[in-house]
Formats: C-alpha cells, structure tokens, sequence
C-alpha cells in the first residue's frame, strides 16, 4: 500500500512545529505577558504533543482513505484536503 514513509512524515512533523514556534511563540508571549522562557517553555511542551500526535492521525487518515477510495493522499481532493486538515485541529484540541 503506497503511503509516506516514516521518515518523510517525521521530516513533515518537524518542518511544520519549527515554523509554528517561529511564528507562535513571540505572538504567546507579547499578548500573555509570560516571560520568554515561559513562553517558549509552554510552546515546545505543546509541539511535541502534536509532533507525538501528526503521524498516527495522518496515517491513520489516509489508511481509511485508501481503503475506501485506493487513493494516494497527494491526489486528494480540496474538500478531503479541508476534512482531514479541520479533523487534525479538533483531534489535537481534545489531547
């Protein structure tokens, strides 16, 4: 069954929370008024709870999507695009 590879979804994981840490933690720390170090700490306790989390919910998503579809996850659709993406972000919320 054709999915990615491990290490291409740990090599996925690690590019997209490295660019949230970028982006996010300077944003957390200026509206909450933690410190830095607070901020950042909190901030990479999160990422690595979704660094934890992306490969399974991404593998099993497009387990289920090749069974019912044999469909690579590369050709899916913008809607399927748009579901799996809404139910990463409500699956991590409720970790």
């Amino acid at each position: 069954m054709p999915i990615r590879s491990v290490r291409e979804r740990v090599l996925q994981t690690i590019a997209f929370e490295a660019g949230a840490l970028l982006i996010v933690t300077p944003v957390y720390v200026a509206l909450s008024g933690a410190s830095a170090g607070e901020g950042a700490l909190l901030m990479v306790v999160l990422s690595v709870v979704v660094m934890l989390w992306s490969p399974l919910h991404n593998t099993v998503f497009d387990l289920i999507e090749w069974r019912m579809t044999q469909r690579l996850a590369s050709d899916r659709p913008r809607g399927l695009r748009a579901l799996h993406a809404l139910s990463h972000e409500v699956t991590t919320c409720l970790l």
